[in-house]
This record gives structure tokens, sequence and C-alpha cells, in this order.
């Protein structure tokens, strides 16, 4: 059996213990787990050796998630209202360069509804801390854009110091490994709804989630910032 094919295994192993036993407040070794789980899915990304985080919408969500528990965060379970009704998801929310301006500063919201992330949202903050781009992941390699978004996304807590990342193969990882890290967590709300797109499950024409604490990182240089257009193919 390959490496990456074991470590795939195992991590799923892990990652079914962890999703049963994590609490609100879990760092540390749980989250290492689950950043090896998800370097194992971008491993596993096609073409083989996908490495450009940037052109494909799926390595650029399992990576946020990777970033966000390589450095010790655990997806909250959130509940998310869709067009069919009330379903739980987990989530992560990241920022680079919070002191920048609004040209260099980034702020990401990823809930995802499945443990692989199949079905995927990252929404993008302004510096005021509004809802400004959004963009929908669905059945691995399709996206939509809403054609209505509002929310907000607000710092909730810090604290200097983050987890040492595990051992990863993620190249969009090691950047971030040379910035300044602390722990936060972020009260965020979404509400959006999308249009007619083929193939898009019609339950997620919309979702909506009320205020919900979520736990992620500030990196206080611009190292590892992708650009702020998370649509973009």
């Amino acid at each position: 059996m390959r490496t990456s094919s074991t470590r795939l295994l195992c991590g799923t192993c892990a990652l079914a213990v962890l999703i049963s036993a994590c609490s609100s407040d879990s760092t540390g070794p749980k989250s290492a787990h689950l950043a090896i789980y998800y370097d194992s899915l971008y491993e596993h990304l096609e073409p083989p050796g996908q490495l450009n985080p940037l052109l494909d919408q799926r390595a650029r969500v399992l990576t946020n998630i990777e970033i966000a528990t390589a450095f010790g965060a655990t997806p909250r379970s959130v509940t998310v209202t869709t067009a069919s009704g009330t379903e739980h998801w987990h989530g992560v929310e990241l920022v680079v360069n919070p002191n920048g301006t609004d040209f260099d500063f980034s702020h990401w919201l990823i809930v995802y509804r499945e443990t692989d992330a199949h079905t995927a949202l990252m929404v993008d903050f302004a510096k005021d801390g509004s809802a400004r781009l959004a963009v929908l992941e669905f059945a691995d390699t399709l996206v939509a854009a809403p054609y209505t978004l509002s929310g907000s996304a607000s710092l909730t807590s810090q604290h200097d110091g983050c987890v040492t990342p595990p051992t990863l193969t993620n190249p969009a990882i090691a950047p971030y490994r040379l910035a300044s890290c602390a722990t936060a967590t972020f009260t965020t709300t979404i509400s959006e709804h999308f249009g007619a797109v083929p193939g898009l499950d019609p339950s997620l024409a919309t979702i909506e989630l009320g205020p919900t604490i979520f736990e992620g990182e500030l990196f206080t240089s611009g190292f590892g910032d992708f650009p702020r257009i998370i649509g973009a193919r």
C-alpha cells in the first residue's frame, strides 16, 4: 500500500474517534490529527500532486481547514438552516494580517457539511467585519456564488501563541510557520441565497447560521495570504 494511502486510512480511523470526542474547547493533539487527515485528503486531489490551492476551490477549502487545525483550532459544530431544514455542519476561521489595510487583510470562514468537506462554503469578510464575498463548493469540483449575501464576523478573544503543526505535505502550510500566530475565537453570522445552479442540492438554495462561535487563528504577517477573490478559478 502506498504511504499516502496508509496515512489516509489511519487518518480516517483517527478522525472517527476525534469527531465523537471533540469538545468546544479542545486543542492540541486532536487538532493535529485532524490536520493530518485533511492533509491526506489534499494529497489525494486530482490531478495527483495538486499543489495550487489558488486555482482549485476544493484545494483551497482543504488547505484552509488544514491550516486552522494544524495550528490548534478544532472545528466547531454549527447549526445551519437550509431551504429544507436544520443541519449540523462544522467550521473554522482564519485572519491574515489583522493590522493591515483592507487591501492586504484577509478573513475567511470555512463551514463544511460533511467530514470530508465535499460541500463547503467559504466566506470572506472585510476589515469592518461585513461579509463581502462567498463561494460554495459542492460535489468536490463545482462552485456557486450567492445572489444575496449578508453577515458579520467579530473577534471574540485571542491568545498569543499557537501549537506547533505536525509534519504535513501541503506546501501552503509552510509560509504560515513563519508568521506570528495567535489562537482566536470569532462570533459569526451568515445569510445567503443561491439561484438555480445545475447539480446543486435544492436544500442549499439557502444557507444561514445565527451567531456562532468558531475557533481559528490570527496570523500577524502577510505570509501565506491568498487572493481575496476566493471564487476565482
